[in-house]
This record gives structure tokens, sequence and C-alpha cells, in this order.
């Protein structure tokens, strides 16, 4: 196993699953992030909502939401979070 990976028990995945039918991408995010996933710790600074980050993570945030929207627009940014959750979970 590298350094920063992860690998989840079946109950774990459950949980996942629980986050993601939920539409709870941060809290996806964070749980992987509190497992130990270091990128999970990176993306949970960059979808969280507003109120849940603050400094530089905002600031990342919402350089990257604008990044996205002036280059492929807001639709298509939104449209690829949910579609990275239905690959991922399957739903």
């Amino acid at each position: 196993m590298n350094e920063g990976e992860v690998v989840l028990t079946p109950e774990q995945i459950q949980t996942l699953y629980g986050y993601a039918s939920r539409g709870d991408t941060y809290g996806g995010w964070r749980y992987l992030a509190n497992l130990g996933d270091r990128y999970a710790d990176d993306a949970a600074a960059i979808v969280g909502k507003d109120a849940n980050l603050n400094g530089l993570n905002l600031w990342m945030k919402k350089g990257v939401e604008n990044l996205w929207d002036d280059t492929v627009g807001k639709k298509i940014r939104l449209m690829c979070i949910s579609v990275f959750w239905i690959v991922v979970f399957n739903l």
C-alpha cells in the first residue's frame, strides 16, 4: 500500500454509499480524509460548502469553480460532480 492510500472495509464502503445517495459530496470526501486519504482531504477543501471552509481552502474552491465556469461553464462543472459520484458508486 502506498503512503496516503486507504483500503476500505465493506462497512466503510456502505458508509460512502450513504454519503453519495444523499448527495453529500463534501461529507464523503471528509469521511475518506478522516480515514487518512490525503487526496480526499484536498478534494474536500475544494468541493465543500462555503460555510465549511475558510482561508486558503475557500480561496482554492472559488478559484477552481471560476476556472471551470470560465472554460466549460457552470452547468458542465455541476454535471461532472454528479457523474463522478454516479460512476464511482454506481448510483
